[in-house]
Order: structure tokens, then C-alpha cells, then sequence
């Protein structure tokens, strides 16, 4: 087995003013993040690869929403990354709206981003996969729900 140091996104793409005004929402863009984790690192698991995912692990004890926190735990996660022989990011969410950037842009978090950028400084090989169509479906029907709520709110 492989050190591997994987990445997919974990924040909820919606501002801290959306998350308060639609906690439900919220709620279901966390789930679906803690599973497609899930689904990452069984699929890492199955190629042989011995995963380490902080934003897992961190977020367990630390606040996501929090940003000291969320910086802290992205930190510490890049301290691991040191060690790791294989950078693997798994790229079938949207974490920004399709409709309001690129194609390119849309599947990749800050965090993700950040990590990349230290890998690529580190010189660690990355690769990305995708696991299956219906996590890009499901992460896209949350974005649809998302719109929804926005219309149903007056403007002030």
C-alpha cells in the first residue's frame, strides 16, 4: 500500500447568511459531502492505497464554520501531506455553481485548491478521479434546491 493523501470537498458552498436562513439545506450539503468522503476513501482503499483524508478527521473536533478553525485544520492537514507518495482528489461535487463559473473553476474548493498548490510545491504526483455520474447529479439538485429557496426569498 501507498501513502495517499486524498482530498474532496467538505464546506457547504453557501454563505454563513444561507446557512442560517436555510439550515435544512445546509444540513444536506454536509451529508452528501461525509458520504461522497466516504465513497473516496473506500474507492482509494480498493486500488490498494492507504488514504489519509484530514478534512475528515479535523472536522470532527474543529468548526468548519469557524474560519480560524477551518484554517487550523487545513494546517494541519498539509503537515501530513509532507508525507504522503500520492496526492489524489476526487472531483464529482460541484462546490461552486455551475452557472455562475467555469467549468474548470466549479469542482475545486479552496482547500483543494491550497493543497494542490503545496503538493505541486512539494512535488508529490497527483491525479484526480471521479467515482460515479450521480454524485455530479446529486451535488447539482442541491445547487437547484439552493436557487429555489433564493427565488421563494423576498428582496429587500
Amino acid at each position: 500500500m501507498i501513502r495517499v493523501q486524498l482530498e474532496s470537498p467538505y464546506a457547504v458552498p453557501m454563505s454563513a447568511e444561507e446557512r442560517e436562513r436555510f439550515p435544512e439545506l445546509a444540513m444536506h450539503w454536509r451529508a452528501l459531502h461525509r458520504e461522497y468522503l466516504h465513497a473516496a476513501l473506500r474507492d482509494s482503499l480498493l486500488r490498494g492505497e492507504a488514504p489519509f483524508a484530514s478534512h475528515g478527521l479535523y472536522t470532527e473536533a474543529l468548526n468548519d464554520d469557524v474560519e480560524a478553525e477551518r484554517a487550523l485544520g487545513i494546517g494541519a492537514g498539509l503537515v501530513y501531506l509532507r508525507n504522503a507518495e500520492r496526492h489524489v482528489f476526487y472531483l464529482d461535487l460541484f462546490v461552486h455553481d455551475p452557472k455562475e463559473y467555469g467549468e474548470d473553476y466549479v469542482r475545486w474548493s479552496k482547500g483543494m485548491k491550497l493543497a494542490r498548490q503545496v503538493g505541486d510545491e512539494l512535488g508529490i504526483p497527483s491525479v484526480t478521479r471521479k467515482i460515479s455520474p450521480l454524485w455530479t447529479d446529486r451535488s447539482l439538485d442541491l445547487f437547484r434546491r439552493l436557487h429555489s429557496l433564493r427565488a421563494e426569498q423576498p428582496t429587500t
